[in-house]
């Protein structure tokens, strides 16, 4: 029997917390089998995503190194391939509990909306679009705003998903927009294999809609953060460009930030 599987990632889901925990149910067979150390190779080269996406995984997987493969230049209309976005309160409001129990952040669902359409404006086909959410509150309340404003609209359409973090294990896509909700605190976030699953679906651009103060005071995200936070936080985009654009990754170029919530108007 041959098993192929990632134990730096999210565990099974178990709906009974107490059960998991007392009969181990909150690890998989595989991880099971690697703390056993039973014989397992490990891949130690990727080619899925560019470099610069790479090394906010990278540090989790040791020897990981880059294939030299061929991928498409800088995203056409951004200045970075990943980026966090400060997203402040709006309406004076930040994380609210649903009554399910889950949370929604409406600043960030408008934001990661309006970031969308301009997205699907600058010319980026919306199957090469992935929104995820960190809950399925905020995911509910995203997709309600996409229904709304863009799934009849020629002009937007819906982007290939609209999901959580947990259910796109797995999957990938060219652009990943992700909206990490909270801003007390940060929740099952602090779950380093969580975001570590969030930020590795993106193949060409990952941008990460949150609250950054929060963020980068969590110390088992530190690994993470720091890489994303070598940039600033307000959203940089650069003017007449188009999808797909002919400008390096690494090439310098005149941007400008979007300072507000509001700013993205489209």
């Amino acid at each position: 029997m041959i098993l192929l599987g990632d134990h730096h990632q999210l565990p099974p889901v178990v709906q009974d917390l107490a059960l998991a925990h007392a009969c181990g149910f909150d690890q998989s067979l595989f991880t099971r089998l690697i703390r056993l150390n039973v014989p397992c190779v490990q891949l130690d080269a990727q080619g899925r995503c560019r470099a610069s996406l790479a090394s906010l995984f990278a540090w989790r997987y040791a020897g990981l190194r880059n294939l030299p493969v061929s991928l498409p230049r800088a995203n056409a209309c951004l200045r970075y391939v990943c980026q966090v976005i400060d997203v402040e309160d709006y309406n004076q409001q930040g994380e609210v509990m649903t009554a399910s129990h889950s949370y929604t952040n409406e600043g960030e669902a408008e934001y990661v909306v309006a970031f969308y359409e301009y997205l699907r404006l600058a010319g980026y086909p919306a199957e090469k679009i992935t929104i995820l959410c960190a809950y399925n509150g905020q995911r509910e309340l995203v997709a309600s705003l996409v229904k709304a404003r863009c799934k009849k609209n020629p002009l937007f359409g819906a982007p290939r998903k609209v999901t959580t973090i947990d259910k796109y294990q797995g999957q990938q896509n060219d652009i990943v927009v992700l909206s990490l909700t909270r801003t007390r605190s940060v929740g099952y976030l602090g779950d380093v294999r969580r975001l570590l699953v969030g930020v590795s679906r993106a193949k060409l651009g990952l941008y990460v809609f949150c609250r950054a103060a929060l963020f980068r005071e969590c110390v088992e995200l530190k690994p993470i953060l720091d890489v994303l936070l070598e940039r600033p936080t307000k959203l940089a985009l650069v003017e007449n460009e188009y999808y797909p654009c002919e400008r390096k990754e690494e090439e310098e170029v005149k941007s400008f930030e979007v300072r507000e919530t509001r700013g993205v108007d489209v």
